[in-house]
């Protein structure tokens, strides 16, 4: 349970880095990502089926976050190397000057 808690603060935290990087990000994005399960009315489902659902909604919302992650991941690192590549060709640029 602990684990679940330090993965799920860690992914909130990498959504709101990434919301703060990128403001084209659709907020609703993360909506659909962190909303509960949506689920038949209750009373429609077996409890077997229910929780079969709820699980299933679960592991759909760590699959979405997990490529979010991954994805803000990417992206850093990206900009990491641009920066990277500005200070080698400003170096490159102030020698030769």
């Amino acid at each position: 349970m602990a684990t679940a808690k330090c993965l799920g603060s860690g992914l909130l935290f990498v959504v709101i880095i990434l919301l703060i990087v990128d403001p084209k990000i659709q907020s609703s994005t993360f909506a659909c990502a962190m909303s509960g399960p949506m689920l038949p009315s209750s009373s429609s489902l077996t409890s077997d089926q229910r929780r079969r659902a709820v699980a299933m909604a679960y592991q759909r919302r760590e699959d979405v976050l997990r490529r979010m992650a991954r994805d803000a991941q990417r992206k850093v690192q990206q900009e990491q190397r641009k920066r990277q590549h500005q200070l080698q060709n400003q170096h490159r640029q102030s020698r030769q000057s």
